[in-house]
């Protein structure tokens, strides 16, 4: 997402704020904690205008917009003028299965689209349950290349990755004799160098 962002808008600053655990699973909390975390921010100076939440929840049946906590939280940060950009949701085309975040009156809700004339099958369709109409975009959202912004670190370390696993066992083997710090840099056992060309290639690949 922020490889994406930087293409777009290369001399971003970005501030991550995390709410979501590895296993890309979070609770409505962590959302609301974040987006008060950005509304601190805000008041304490730091110049942020836009917040990106590339997540979404599924629908309450019964809990209009007015009433949900996240969608609160949103609404405040758009009172301070920062523009909350969020995921229409992957319930679908089907009516009013746009959820919170998107659904917040305060928040710009993005659908998803294959190219110009296809919206992506996933989307989620509006108006939302309250009768408001969304998505307010649609914009790309699949087979969006994640390391292609030019010279930054990400791109750097998947070239890096690229030539590891394009390499033999035998040619790692005598790539880490020759720069020993290059274990250390990819956290590998330090005396991998001594071990068989496949030893060496498992151990690197994996």
């Amino acid at each position: 997402v922020v490889s994406d962002i930087l293409k777009t808008a290369p001399d971003t600053g970005i501030v991550a704020i995390k709410v979501m655990g590895d296993d890309g699973e979070g609770r409505p909390s962590d959302i609301i904690k974040g987006l008060h975390e950005v509304a601190t921010l805000k008041r304490r100076g730091m110049n942020i205008t836009t917040v990106n939440m590339s997540l979404g929840g599924d629908l309450i049946p019964g809990l209009a917009s007015k009433d949900n906590p996240i969608d609160q939280a949103v609404n405040k940060l758009h009172d301070l003028g920062i523009a909350v950009v969020a995921a229409a949701g992957n319930s679908g085309h089907a009516a009013a299965t746009i959820g919170s975040p998107a659904e917040a009156s305060g928040a710009i809700a993005v659908g998803s689209v294959l190219d110009p004339s296809t919206i992506s099958v996933f989307s989620s369709g509006g108006p939302t349950v309250d009768g408001n109409v969304k998505p307010d975009f649609d914009a790309p959202g699949e087979f969006i290349k994640g390391w292609s912004v030019p010279y930054s670190e990400l791109y750097k370390v998947g070239g890096v990755v690229q030539a590891l696993r394009d390499m033999s066992g035998a040619r790692l083997k005598m790539l880490l004799t020759a720069k020993p710090q290059l274990a250390n840099a990819l956290k590998l056992p330090p005396d991998l160098a001594t071990k068989s060309a496949g030893a060496v290639e498992e151990t690197v690949k994996s």
